[in-house]
């Protein structure tokens, strides 16, 4: 019953996510968006975070036994959000210059995917997770840390995005 349900909610999430991606790169380059500035701006964000919402909503079903508190999930959104701004960019982008080398060839991408880019990604999202809600009382089963790296990582995906 368990795994009946995962498969139904992933299917319907990629669905859905596959769809939303069609619909974008079939619109997409129809609609103007000729709002200036913020406008502009705040409409792209909203776009961006129509996935990041749907994927959370598929992470926080998964945990119907014990469910988390919205408001952690948001925390942890924020969070990641946060591991974006404050770590990842400065890190990809000032350290390691990754915009300068990382195009260059095939090669150079996947290793700079592989050998940067992730490991960043992921560290970022463990601190996240071990020093941010580890020690939560509402932390108790092995799910808890799945919801929670995932809602962090969705919220590092988004900053990401807008960046």
């Amino acid at each position: 019953m368990q795994t009946r349900r995962v498969v139904r909610t992933g299917t319907l999430n990629i669905l859905f996510l596959a769809g939303f991606l069609l619909l974008m790169f079939l619109v997409g380059n129809r609609v103007l968006l000729s709002g200036v500035g913020n406008l502009r701006f705040l409409l792209l964000a909203l776009l961006a975070f129509i996935p990041s919402l749907v994927s959370i909503m598929f992470y926080y079903l998964q945990d119907r036994a014990e469910p988390e508190p919205v408001t952690n999930l948001a925390y942890a959104f924020l969070a990641g959000m946060a591991a974006a701004a404050l770590a990842a960019i400065p890190l990809w982008h000032i350290i390691f210059r990754t915009r300068e080398w990382i195009f260059a060839s095939s090669g150079l991408f996947i290793a700079g995917s592989f050998l940067v880019l992730a490991p960043v990604a992921s560290l970022l999202i463990y601190a996240v997770l071990r020093y941010g809600f580890y020690a939560l009382e509402e932390f108790d089963e092995p799910v808890d840390g799945m919801v929670y790296g995932a809602v962090a990582g969705v919220g590092l995906a988004f900053a990401l995005s807008v960046y």
